[in-house]
């Protein structure tokens, strides 16, 4: 049976940022909520993450919510789960957090919602069921070591499976992720976390390259290709009846082609974003594709992989 492979694009900035520009002449949410985002994004810069150094922010948020009052749309949606955000991934007051993802999908019952989420466990996890998030995203590392030193938490590889487990319990949706080479550029626990998430009944695996171009020069080295690969082979073996998915983060240009090549080669069901070059390579060896533009997380995380299929997507 020949596979589907289905391809993401996205709008070109410069059109992006005269509608940006158009938006914010009009006062549209989408313009206001970039700007306060930017003020938020420079207090961080500066060190202040507390409730009270963002106080003026945070009623920011709420008069936009006011000044938008009754128009159902996703920019306003979004001015909504962006506070949610702020409460949860900055402030950590995932309480609050969840109050608002609740009242987000109060608010716009029909909006899909897709979290990445931190360590959690069975309570943490029911309390996003009940508020109503859609399809819940983790990250997943197989080594102590790279816990301990790239991410410096004091916690083992069982708090992430843990963490997995309450996730997978709920009625939601489960896309985890697991970054091939996250430490420092190195292959080391990618083998474990293909272990632990196959012992999950996942909606889609979603597997992205580290991108060490933020990082202090020389600290992350870039994974080779063909170590990519293996992994991409590996992962399409161990979970053969359920989607694995190449996502957005991946280091760019010939080595964007070379990853995005082995993903069509080894039969993964989605590439976001795909490099110049993966459709032909699609079109050489029989491989159907299809477009849509969404998140592969959510669009193709929603409905189980078709027996003996091939599918690769964006």
């Amino acid at each position: 049976m020949k596979s589907r492979f289905l391809v993401g694009v996205v709008l070109g900035w410069a059109l992006l940022a005269v509608n940006l520009l158009a938006a914010q002449e009009a006062k549209d949410p989408r313009a206001q909520l970039e700007a306060l985002v930017d003020k938020i994004r420079a207090k961080l810069q500066e060190g202040d993450r507390t409730e009270a150094g963002l106080a003026e922010e945070i009623k920011q948020f709420d008069a936009l919510l006011a000044e938008h009052a009754g128009e159902k749309t996703e920019d306003v949606a979004q001015i909504l789960f962006m506070k949610a955000t702020l409460y949860t991934e900055v402030l950590d007051n995932q309480e609050q957090g969840i109050k608002l993802l609740e009242q987000l999908k109060r608010d716009f019952p029909d909006m899909k919602i897709a979290i990445h989420t931190a360590l959690t466990d069975e309570r943490g996890a029911r309390s996003m069921e009940a508020a109503g998030v859609d399809t819940a995203m983790m990250d997943v590392i197989g080594a102590d070591a790279t816990i301990r030193e790239v991410y410096h938490l004091d916690r083992p590889v069982d708090d992430f499976e843990a963490t997995l487990s309450a996730l997978c319990a709920t009625s939601m949706e489960i896309s985890p992720h697991i970054v091939i080479g996250l430490h420092y550029g190195r292959i080391l626990g990618e083998p474990n976390a293909l272990d632990i998430v196959s012992r999950y009944a996942l909606n889609a695996l979603v597997l992205v390259v580290v991108m060490p171009f933020y990082a202090k020069p020389g600290l992350y080295a870039v994974p080779d290709t063909s170590d990519v690969g293996r992994i991409f082979l590996e992962a399409r073996r161990r979970l053969a009846d359920r989607q694995v998915l190449l996502g957005c983060a991946r280091p760019p240009g010939l080595h964007k082609r070379a990853t995005d090549t082995y993903a069509v080669m080894a039969g993964l069901d989605g590439i976001a974003f795909p490099a110049d070059g993966a459709v032909a390579v699609a079109n050489a060896i029989g491989r159907p594709f299809h477009q849509e533009h969404a998140c592969c997380s959510i669009k193709l995380g929603a409905a189980p992989r078709p027996a003996q299929s091939r599918t690769c997507a964006a």
